[in-house]
């Protein structure tokens, strides 16, 4: 029996190892994207608390100075909020296209698998069909020998 051989193995080897560099790209990306949602989370969380401890003071006295604080304080943490809006769409974008290259890689790498499938089956195929004719010939030249 031959040993099989795919005359694309390089490409499908190449293929696989794209996939992989896609794999760890997309993964790169979505931890930068959860991290960029976790800083968005604590400013809001921030922003809520400082809310929540203004509210519970203001029942008491109050300067007006106190109230420019917590007024300043906010719109601050409001705008690096925005801007870290910003951000999260940023690495919300880098991670999709990475996801759609990470599918594009799969897609490949699945198109030369089944090549090699196939390539595969033809070969047990015609492997099979040669052992089939080994046989016939082996048992044909058997039975014309019993009888000569």
């Amino acid at each position: 029996m031959a040993i099989f051989h795919f005359k694309l193995k390089t490409l499908h080897r190449l293929k696989s190892q794209l996939e992989e560099q896609a794999k760890n790209r997309f993964g790169i990306a979505v931890s930068a994207l959860n991290e960029e949602i976790r800083k968005l989370n604590v400013i809001k969380d921030t922003i809520s608390a400082t809310i929540d401890e203004f509210r519970t003071l203001s029942g008491g006295r109050f300067t007006a100075g106190k109230i420019k604080d917590y007024n300043y304080f906010i719109a601050a943490m409001k705008e690096k909020e925005a801007h870290q809006a910003v951000a999260v769409e940023e690495a919300t974008i880098v991670a999709d296209r990475a996801r759609e290259a990470l599918i594009l890689a799969v897609r490949q790498r699945e198109m030369f698998d089944k090549l090699r499938d196939k390539a595969y089956s033809r070969y047990i195929e015609e492997e099979k069909q040669a052992e089939q004719r080994a046989t016939d010939q082996l048992v044909s030249f058997r039975g014309n020998s019993v009888y000569a």
